[in-house]
């Protein structure tokens, strides 16, 4: 079932999901201001595509310490991997868990993401067309400077990889958005599994905010 007033791009997630469970790479970029619902809409399509093993990595606004392969580590330790872990390494643990069950990778807030786990996100992505794994990253439309937009158009200039841009919801799919919102737990902001859906509004007595 689509999101609330996202009736058209609930395909285009689901559909990356799906070449994954078909058993074929591919990614996705989920772009769109603050608070327009990204993680919703990904985390919505996730839950909905069955038997799919999500990995969700968050990158954090870290300013004054840097930790390579931050958002990932999550995943690195489930799979008892260093976080030291080569960037063949981590590949070669994906390709293993594709091959027992589809993968989502999603990265949320990639305009935070440190230059190791950026190396490993676009190594995974020009991997193997034949695998079952799909990435989906979202991130803040016009931020992550120089550094992230030079990462973005070696990203594009490979097969299987797709846009998504987030507009604003019109005035129906606000309304549809605040008769069916629910407040339940969202995706733990330090990294890890998707733990509920989180809202794209949330709704206070006189007023709306993202």
């Amino acid at each position: 079932m689509a999101l609330a007033g996202r009736a058209a791009e609930t395909p285009v997630v689901a559909g990356c999901v799906g070449e994954a469970v078909a058993g074929r790479a591919s990614t996705l970029l989920v772009r769109g201001e603050p608070g327009i619902g990204k993680t919703s809409l990904v985390a919505a399509a996730c839950a909905a595509a069955g038997d799919v093993e999500t990995i969700w990595a968050t990158c954090l606004p870290l300013t004054s310490m840097t930790s390579p392969l931050l958002p990932l580590r999550g995943a690195l330790r489930r799979a008892g991997l260093d976080a030291g872990v080569t960037v063949v390494e981590f590949d070669a643990w994906l390709d293993h868990a594709a091959a027992e069950r589809p993968v989502a990778l999603v990265v949320d807030d990639l305009q935070w993401a440190d230059q190791s786990s950026l190396d490993v996100l676009l190594y995974v992505i020009a991997g193997r067309p034949d695998r079952a794994v799909a990435v989906i990253a979202t991130l803040r439309a016009g931020t992550g400077g120089d550094r992230l937009a030079g990462w973005l158009a070696d990203v594009r200039r490979l097969p299987r990889v797709a846009d998504l841009m987030l507009d604003r919801l019109d005035r129906v799919g606000t309304g549809e958005q605040l008769d069916l919102v629910r407040c339940g737990p969202g995706p733990d902001r330090r990294g890890g599994r998707i733990g509920g859906r989180s809202p794209a509004w949330r709704v206070h007595p006189g007023r709306i905010r993202a």
